[in-house]
């Protein structure tokens, strides 16, 4: 059981001063260097509202000369304020406007996304409407970082929510399509009527041919569009299968949501001529082009974070100069401040075990476990 260390917690108040800082003014000038003898100015970059550096927490130099006190040496002391902030930093993204707000449960974000009512027949006579996403909670001692790739995520996912709904099959026995795997399906239902959906995993082993897989992928669309497959290669261990999405067959003008598919093609790669693993492996696809999209676009202060442009060995030798530990943690004093508030932050995360089955059931993985650390579920031990 996690203990209570408060009393041995160092006084932020005693041991190191702070205002709160104007997010504006975060980089003062330094002292000039040279690189390829143009004169680049150094930057020391201050703390954010809402960040408040660790009591003794040192500087680090980075390889391009700017001085920084890295996350890791920062306590976190988020407000719906400077969390609004944050997130005014992210760039505009199209019909997807991000929203930060508080209610009883604290403060949130939400992404919201304009379009067409994608399950009603006649949307394309129908003004836009404006829909939301779930609320993303964020703790006031959640990390600066970690709230911009929240908003990064929940942007990512509320784009494959509209994804799912616009991808149809049609079933054959009906003539009707369906969302296949939209989010709304009811699940408890399915759980309980499982005999009516076959499972292919324990199902006896089935030959399918070529034409059963085209055949599915064909039943497949992105609303009106349909999909058409430009090649099919049968190797000695799988399939490599090419698709791409064909322009609509109702002739109109491709809503919002589907304008960014307009050039998706996608080679997939399959084990076997199973039309369901070629019907996953499509919306897989799909996705994955969706979430591309994304890190291409998604800029938090101008710095396109997530792009595949950023190469890793670049970030890798950042990340790497920002955490200098072996030097840093020689100092006692901070050494001892650094492991407390870090001790401090991870026991305010941790869990009540409660009462009734899933404490059952949690205590049995738990238990399963020979000499477990970390903090362990409030109310675990002592049974």
């Amino acid at each position: 059981m996690a203990t209570n260390n408060s009393n041995h917690q160092p006084s932020l108040s005693s041991q190191s001063s702070h205002t709160s800082l104007n997010c504006n003014n975060s980089e003062h000038l330094h002292t000039p260097y040279y690189r390829n003898n143009q004169k680049v100015t150094h930057k020391q970059h201050a703390p954010l509202d809402g960040e408040v550096t660790m009591p003794f927490a040192p500087s680090v130099e980075l390889p391009n000369g700017n001085t920084a006190i890295p996350q890791h040496y920062l306590r976190f002391e988020h407000t719906l304020a400077s969390i609004q902030h944050i997130i005014s930093q992210i760039g505009l993204l199209p019909l997807t406007p991000i929203f930060a707000d508080s209610d009883n449960g604290g403060c949130y974000i939400q992404v919201g996304i304009i379009g067409k009512e994608n399950y009603d027949k006649n949307s394309a006579a129908l003004p836009k409407k404006i829909v939301y996403g779930r609320k993303w909670r964020i703790e006031p001692s959640t990390p600066t970082s970690e709230i911009i790739q929240t908003a990064f995520l929940a942007v990512k996912k509320i784009w494959e929510h509209e994804l799912r709904e616009f991808f149809l099959l049609k079933e054959e026995n009906s003539g009707k399509t369906s969302a296949v795997f939209s989010c709304h399906h009811d699940l408890p239902l399915m759980a309980n009527n499982r005999d009516l959906i076959e499972d292919e995993r324990t199902a006896p082993q089935t030959t399918w041919t070529e034409s059963d897989l085209i055949q599915a992928l064909t039943h497949a669309s992105l609303k009106s569009h349909p999909f058409i497959i430009t090649d099919i290669l049968v190797r000695q261990h799988n399939i490599i299968v090419d698709v791409a999405l064909a322009p609509s067959t109702k002739n109109k003008t491709a809503c919002d949501g589907l304008s960014r598919f307009n050039h998706f093609n996608a080679t997939l790669v399959l084990t076997s001529f199973n039309p369901s693993e070629g019907l996953y492996a499509l919306m897989d696809a799909l996705i994955a082009y969706s979430d591309k999209i994304i890190e291409e676009t998604f800029s938090y202060q101008d710095f396109v974070r997530f792009s595949r442009g950023n190469h890793p060995k670049n970030i890798a030798a950042l990340s790497i100069a920002s955490r200098p530990y072996a030097k840093h943690l020689q100092d006692d004093t901070f050494a001892s401040t650094f492991q407390q508030l870090n001790y401090e932050t991870d026991s305010c995360r941790v869990p009540s075990i409660g009462e009734g089955v899933l404490a059952e059931k949690n205590r049995h993985i738990i238990s399963l476990v020979d000499n477990l650390t970390g903090h362990l579920p409030n109310g675990f031990a002592g049974e």
